[in-house]
C-alpha cells in the first residue's frame, strides 16, 4: 500500500451512529462498504444521508462537490460477506442482533 492509499473501511449498522462513521470516514477520502441486517435500513441511507447533509450545503458548510465525492465513496452492500475487501471493520449494531454478525466470512 502506497502513502496515498487509504484502506477501505466496512461499517455494519446503517443506523444513525453506523451511518455517522460511514460519512465521517467517506468525508475523509476512504473507500466505505456498508451493510445492516434490517432490509429497509440499507435501502433508506443514501436517502437518509442526503437529507443530513442538505442543510450543510444549503449553508455553504459542504460545497456540493465534496458532497459528490462522499457519496461516490460509500456503497452499500447486501450482506457482511460483502466486506471482505475491508482492511477495518467497524461494528455499530444494536447488541441483540450482534450474534448474527459475530463472524464474517
Amino acid at each position: 500500500m502506497g502513502m496515498d492509499d487509504k484502506p477501505m473501511i466496512g461499517v455494519v449498522g446503517l443506523g444513525t451512529m453506523g451511518l455517522g462513521i460511514a460519512q465521517v470516514y467517506a468525508a475523509a477520502g476512504f473507500q466505505v462498504l456498508a451493510t445492516d441486517a434490517h432490509p429497509a435500513t440499507p435501502d433508506s441511507a443514501l436517502i437518509r444521508l442526503a437529507e443530513t447533509l442538505a442543510p450543510r450545503v444549503a449553508s455553504g458548510k459542504l460545497t456540493a462537490p465534496a458532497r459528490d465525492a462522499m457519496f461516490g465513496s460509500l456503497t452499500i452492500q447486501a450482506a457482511p460477506a460483502d466486506l471482505h475487501p475491508c482492511a477495518l471493520i467497524i461494528e455499530a449494531i444494536i447488541a441483540s442482533i450482534a450474534k448474527q454478525y459475530s463472524t464474517i466470512e
